[in-house]
C-alpha cells in the first residue's frame, strides 16, 4: 500500500507578528508540524527557515514583495489579515525530518522531500505540501507531548557541541526552537 504525505506547515499554531521599533524584526512563533506515519515513524516540518519573507513568496500572487520600509510595514500588515492556502514548490518546503529514536534528540535525520522513501521506506512519497494562512490557533502541544525532551525556547542545539569545525552532525544545526517558538 503506497503512502501519500500531505503537510500543512502552518496549519499548527503559528503566528507571523511584525514589530517595528528601530531597527525593527520580525518573528514566528507556533509548533513544526508533525505527521504520524505508523508504525512508530513521523515526519516534522521544522519552523527552521520559515519567516514573514517565506508566506511572502509563497503568497506572492496576493501580496506584492516589498521594495522599501513603507512597503514592508504595508505588505506585514496585508499577510497578516490574507486568509489563503498555497501550495508552493520545492525550494519554499519547510525543512523535513525525522528520527531514528523519538526519544534520542541527536537522532534526528534529515528527509529529502523528493524521495521520502529513502527515509521511510518503499512506498512512502510526498503528494504535496500546503501553506494556509489561518485566523485559526490550531493545536498546541502536540510536538511536546510527543518529544518529551524539548525544552523552552530558546533552546539548545539536538546534540552536544563535538569541538569539530568540519563534518558537524545534522543535530548540531538543528535546535529546540526549529520544533517549537513562543
Amino acid at each position: 500500500m503506497d503512502s501519500f504525505v500531505s503537510i500543512n506547515p502552518l496549519a499548527r499554531k503559528r503566528t507571523l507578528s511584525s514589530h517595528r521599533r528601530g531597527g525593527g524584526r520580525n518573528s514566528i512563533s507556533g509548533e513544526a508540524v508533525v505527521v504520524d506515519l505508523g508504525d512508530g515513524k513521523y515526519l516534522f516540518a521544522l519552523l527552521k527557515g520559515y519567516s514573514h519573507e517565506t508566506a511572502i513568496k509563497a503568497f506572492a500572487d496576493s501580496i506584492p514583495e516589498p521594495t522599501n520600509r513603507a512597503q514592508s510595514i504595508k505588505t506585514y500588515n496585508a499577510l497578516e489579515r490574507l486568509r489563503a492556502t498555497r501550495q508552493p514548490q520545492l525550494p519554499l518546503y519547510p525543512t523535513l525530518v525525522t528520527f531514528d529514536d523519538v526519544d534520542d534528540p541527536a537522532s534526528v535525520v534529515k528527509v529529502d522531500p523528493i524521495d521520502l522513501a529513502a527515509a521511510f521506506g518503499a512506498g512512502y512519497q510526498l503528494s504535496y505540501i500546503s501553506t494556509a494562512l489561518t485566523e485559526h490557533a490550531g493545536t498546541a502541544g502536540s510536538i511536546g507531548s510527543l518529544l518529551n525532551w524539548l525544552g523552552p525556547y530558546p533552546e539548545p542545539k539536538l546534540s552536544p557541541a563535538t569541538g569539530a569545525t568540519s563534518d558537524i552532525p545534522f543535530s548540531r544545526r538543528v535546535s529546540y526552537g526549529d520544533f517549537r517558538k513562543e
